[in-house]
């Protein structure tokens, strides 16, 4: 490759990527909204350089040493076939002669299996005459403890089956006392839970004189199935910040009378959930769907 070609491939390469790069920048002037025209001046100047630097790329002629390699190339390829070519032939001429030698040993293994099975075959009647008569023998004693067997069996049979009758009747009578047992259980849980709830309801009437009027009222609201918490209207005075921290220590409060009392029948549930307001009825935090605390100015 001559230095004209070498200087051609890299004035190619700087105009084309002269050319991208004008091209981008034109694009952001577009977004920008440049209407300057002279990117498309020097992108045509950068397309001139584009048709040189072609043009002396195109005076490139291979060398002599270029046209050297190539031949002795060609000559390692039609080397390298040759030997493959000799190698396939000597494989396939190893594998006629190992064809013919496993043919051969298949032969003579297949006589001298042939002359083993006739003399196998004489010794097996032997044997199986020896075993025949001792199975007769095996056969005749089998029977024999078979029948002693069976008697021993059924004695054991009827025994069981007393045994059995016995532990189902102590297993029925222990049954029927558990079951007792259990529904009196559930009676009085389903009572005390039932309880818990009657006692909640009259805790929260004392909620004002223990949180010394924090807190004006406690009550449950039937219709959203919530325990209202009532703040003091000193709170609504309170900026932000600090009327969302009296609105959390109140729901921590009412969370912690919740967990005094609960668990509650199931049809009263909901009535765990808490919700803050002032005296005007308006909520200012209340128990979000995660169970979690929610001011509702956030």
């Amino acid at each position: 490759m001559n230095w004209l070609s070498y200087i051609g491939f890299f004035v190619v390469i700087a105009s084309f990527a002269y050319i991208v790069w004008q091209l981008i920048m034109k694009f952001i002037g577009k977004l920008k909204h440049s209407n300057s025209h002279k990117g498309f001046k020097k992108i045509g100047i950068s397309l001139i350089f584009l048709i040189i630097g072609f043009a002396l790329v195109s005076t490139y002629k291979e060398t002599k040493a270029d046209i050297a390699a190539d031949k002795k190339e060609a000559r390692i390829e039609s080397s390298k076939k040759a030997s493959e070519k000799e190698a396939s032939k000597n494989a396939r001429s190893k594998r006629k002669v190992k064809a013919e030698e496993e043919k051969h040993a298949n032969s003579v293994s297949e006589s001298k299996a042939k002359a083993k099975s006739a003399s196998k075959d004489e010794s097996s009647k032997k044997v199986k005459a020896k075993k025949e008569s001792k199975a007769k023998i095996a056969s005749e004693k089998r029977a024999k403890d078979k029948k002693a067997s069976r008697a021993e069996s059924k004695a054991k049979k009827e025994s069981k089956i007393n045994a059995k009758k016995e532990s189902k009747a102590a297993k029925s009578a222990r049954s029927a006392s558990k079951k007792a047992e259990k529904a009196s259980l559930k009676k009085a849980k389903n009572k005390q839970i039932q309880k818990n709830f009657t006692d909640y309801k009259t805790f929260l009437s004392t909620v004002p004189s223990k949180t010394k009027n924090a807190i004006t009222d406690a009550y449950l609201d039937n219709t959203s199935e919530v325990t209202v918490f009532v703040l003091n209207d000193d709170a609504m005075s309170l900026n932000s910040n600090s009327l969302k921290t009296v609105a959390r220590s109140a729901w921590n409060t009412g969370n912690r009378i919740v967990g005094n009392y609960t668990p509650f029948p199931s049809k009263y549930e909901n009535y765990e959930r808490i919700t803050i307001e002032d005296g005007a009825g308006n909520r200012i935090a209340h128990t979000s769907l995660f169970g979690g605390f929610k001011f509702d100015a956030d």
